[in-house]
């Protein structure tokens, strides 16, 4: 069971390298409580920190290749319970979106951005 956010996404297109957030509405985050289930419309994941420390949302189930990474998608409840789930997590309330981090790519994909 967890809580489920709405995806909100970039208007010209998917940054996510097909991501678990590239076609869905909303997300089910597992580890934050909420009555709700994951599905193929509301994926399952979990809220972590990312890179920097600040709260991110992961795929549950990972992914393949190197990530994961920020594919430009962010979500959102008004249900407080993000917000205090995120405050136990960093000390700081949030009210706000947070990133979603489901941007995997090959190793190839990878190294072609560096050339």
């Amino acid at each position: 069971m967890g809580l489920t956010l709405n995806v909100y996404r970039w208007g010209l297109g998917d940054c996510t390298n097909r991501g678990a957030s590239a076609t869905v509405q909303s997300i089910c985050v597992v580890n934050v409580p909420g009555p709700f289930h994951p599905s193929g419309s509301a994926p399952a994941f979990v809220l972590a920190r990312g890179p920097s420390g600040d709260p991110v949302l992961k795929p549950a189930n990972g992914g393949q290749g190197i990530g994961p990474m920020f594919g430009g998608n962010f979500a959102h409840t008004s249900d407080s319970r993000l917000g205090e789930a995120v405050q136990d997590m960093t000390e700081r309330r949030s009210w706000g979106a947070l990133p979603i981090f489901d941007r995997y790519e090959s190793a190839e994909q990878a190294n072609r951005n560096f050339d």
